[in-house]
């Protein structure tokens, strides 16, 4: 099991525009993980609030370049690759609404 941060990219490209996120700098990336323990676990040990989860399509924390570099120094594994990177983290999502779907029907 494994965390993930794609390639930095600037506010602006590939569609990208967040005026509020400006706030941090104009470089971001994402870490996700295999599973959410080990995505939560891995913020936390690179100073991250777990308030800063995003619960999206692909579950994920934005990192700015700083926070990319601990998340590397701790474990994480870089994906180049964009399609390869929101495979894995719609792999989690799938993970995370399977799980959701049990805790329901229990």
């Amino acid at each position: 099991m494994s965390c993930y941060v794609d390639l930095i990219f600037k506010i602006g490209s590939a569609g990208f525009s967040n005026p509020s996120a400006k706030k941090h700098g104009n470089q971001w990336c994402h870490l996700t993980a295999d599973t959410i323990e080990e995505l939560h676990q891995m913020a936390e040990g690179i100073g991250l609030k777990k308030t800063y989860f995003q619960n999206k399509s692909v579950p994920h924390y934005d990192l700015i370049p700083s926070k990319r570099r601990l998340a590397l120094k701790h474990g994480a594994i870089e994906i180049a690759d964009p399609k390869k990177f929101y495979e894995i983290g719609r792999k989690l999502r799938k993970i995370l609404d399977d799980s959701q779907k049990k805790q329901e029907g229990a």
